[in-house]
């Protein structure tokens, strides 16, 4: 499709829908709007949104399709765009007020779903979004107000200062687009601009590494406190090459700095789909810890505008006070579906297993409560054919089923943590609910973490902060035991061993344990079984007497051959035969279905303890 000379689509497609007032109204209720008689009210939205107004002027779109007749039965044709960020900026543009991005953003949910549409579904064809944006000049006007302060002085001289830097290049306009976004989400009105130290021309700034008192980190952004030092990098990139060059410039720096979090910013449509749906190794990567995200002409404008300088800030100042009730509304309907974005993306790192999280956020377990909690989940999860519940734990277990409730409770997320927008199920996943009704759950995390010690590498602490990000530091949590915590259970599940020549602290290595040694510790038990057992039967026979012993012990190659001998052989042909079922399964595991890849894990576990526990009872 032809593009403008900002790489933007002029055309796009659209749906046809049909969408109920009565649901329409639903959505709004769902999404915390209120219904004040014929108009609709959004807490810290001053200004009332009239739903019925909205939705006919978004019905312009759709006039051909109705052919100019009225709505009947509550029944409403429009035509919308097939994303959701799309059809939000088209019912900006053809509703303008604070509170219609929100109120798009719900239709959508609710109606459409929290997916976009896929383009087989969208037989009409129409102007794009982006050349609508450019076209109304009206809104774009609206949308760059420069009244931003109650007191007319203060807007005078933010005003001023204002138009002396319309002749500034494009970068800098860019860096004070970041700065603006750091002092929004952060809300640290205090922040100048930091040197992310990236070698290159890449726009680029990092929070604050501290010093002489300085806060270090974020302040009170804990949605993206990801990094143990509370480190965030913001970006704003131009097209593909900058973002690959950015991409490769940040994954360098985590071998020095750690995993950093990095909020990319970009004008470009398409650059945001050639991310969501990368060709390129780097850039698959690059979504476990970067989020590219799309905004408008009129955003960029308005974060420009607190994104000043502190130097020039001579005669008004930018603390997130003083600000017009509009002005204020604009920024809250810019943040909102920012940090809806974010949320959204640190829960998909959840789901890929990219976070670190602790056993319990507010400090670690003791000992005795770290052990129970991992032999119940091994026994309900791995040594378990099916997922079981805690009514399985019998005296036979040897769990305590009431000192374990205890240990669940304390695992779930602080009212901190609750309050700051984190989900119940963001935490160290190994039961759900955390309740009577508890069952194991395989985290997505301890997938990663044993998918690399199956490719044959080793982790150590310093690895996992090249590798990790880390969930809750800004609680109690803290790396090294979080860290010594997760590979605890890498023992646990019989994939890993800590290496003799770990020196501790970030050296301290945990190696995976090879097939072969598994297939060495088989061999070595039947060798005794052989050798040295007969010598020791002999022995006993010597002080004990031969009926009994020989009724018991009498080794391979007597007759009758002894029941614990029986037993001791029939222990190594079980390990023989789950080494046997772990090499084919292990060695196809890369070309394992990945939705299939957890269980795939979970039945090499149970092998391998049954392996163990086969040569141990020899």
């Amino acid at each position: 499709m032809a593009t403008n000379e900002y790489d933007e689509r002029v055309g796009q497609l659209f749906r046809r829908v049909e969408w109920d007032a009565l649901a329409c109204a639903d959505a709004l209720r769902a999404a915390r709007f209120t219904r004040d008689n014929e108009v609709w009210r959004l807490r810290g939205v001053d200004q009332e949104l009239d739903l019925k107004q909205m939705l006919a002027n978004l019905g312009t779109y759709a006039i051909h399709e109705t052919h100019g007749a009225a709505p009947t039965d509550g029944r409403l044709v429009l035509l919308v765009p097939l994303r959701s960020s799309d059809f939000v900026q088209l019912v900006g543009l053809l509703y303008p007020h604070p509170a219609a991005e929100d109120a798009a953003r719900a239709l959508w949910k609710a109606l459409i779903g929290p997916q976009d549409l896929q383009d087989e579904q969208a037989p009409h064809l129409g102007p794009s979004i982006a050349m609508l944006g450019r076209l109304n000049l009206r809104y774009r006007k609206q949308a760059q107000t420069a009244l931003i302060f109650r007191d007319p002085d203060q807007s005078t001289a933010h005003e001023k200062v204002m138009g002396q830097r319309k002749q500034q290049r494009e970068e800098a306009r860019a860096q004070d687009l970041l700065v603006g976004v750091m002092r929004l989400i952060d809300r640290n009105w205090r922040y100048d601009p930091v040197s992310a130290g990236l070698k290159g021309d890449h726009i680029a700034i990092v929070t604050a590494s501290g010093g002489k008192g300085a806060t270090s980190g974020l302040v009170a952004c804990e949605a993206l406190r990801l990094h143990p030092k509370g480190r965030l990098l913001l970006a704003w990139v131009r097209n593909l090459e900058e973002l690959k060059a950015l991409c490769d410039r940040v994954s360098m720096q985590h071998r020095d700095l750690g995993r950093t979090p990095v909020l990319c910013f970009t004008s470009s449509r398409a650059l945001v789909d050639q991310f969501n749906n990368p060709t390129e190794d780097s850039l698959r990567e690059a979504s476990s810890y970067l989020h590219l995200y799309q905004i408008s002409a009129g955003e960029e404008f308005v974060l420009g505008q607190i994104g000043l300088p502190s130097g020039q800030q001579t005669g008004f100042k930018l603390d997130g006070q003083g600000f017009t009730t509009a002005f204020s509304n604009r920024l809250q309907t810019l943040l909102r579906p920012l940090m809806e974005a974010l949320h959204g993306w640190r829960h998909a790192l959840d789901r890929l297993g990219r976070i670190a999280w602790p056993l319990r956020s507010s400090g670690p377990l003791k000992d005795t409560e770290r052990t129970l909690l991992f032999k119940a989940w091994r026994r309900l999860r791995i040594e378990s054919l099916t997922p079981g519940s805690l009514a399985q734990l019998d005296e036979k277990s040897g769990v305590d089923v009431e000192d374990l409730k205890a240990v669940l409770r304390k695992l779930g997320i602080t009212p901190k943590a609750r309050s700051a927008g984190y989900g119940e199920e963001e935490r160290a996943l190994l039961f759900k609910p955390l309740d009577d009704n508890a069952e194991p759950v395989f985290p997505a995390f301890l997938q990663g973490v044993l998918e690399r010690l199956l490719r044959g590498n080793t982790w150590t602490l310093g690895t996992a902060e090249h590798e990790w990000c880390w969930g809750y530091t800004w609680e109690a949590a803290k790396p090294a035991e979080v860290f010594q915590d997760w590979m605890s259970l890498a023992c646990e599940v019989g994939f890993a061993y800590e290496a003799a020549e770990g020196k501790g602290g970030k050296d301290r290595c945990y190696r995976f344990r090879e097939r072969a040694e598994l297939r060495n510790l088989i061999q070595e038990a039947d060798n005794w079984l052989k050798v040295e057992y007969p010598k020791i039967v002999q022995d006993m026979e010597s002080i004990f007497g031969e009926g009994r012993v020989r009724e018991l012990f009498n080794p391979v190659g007597k007759k009758p051959v002894g029941t614990k001998t029986q037993t001791a052989r029939s222990a190594l042909k079980r390990a023989g035969e789950a080494l046997s079922r772990l090499d084919t399964g292990e060695a196809l595991y890369s070309d394992t279905a990945a939705e299939a890849r957890a269980e795939r894990l979970v039945e090499s576990a149970r092998l391998r303890l049954e392996l163990l526990e086969a040569v141990q009872q020899v």
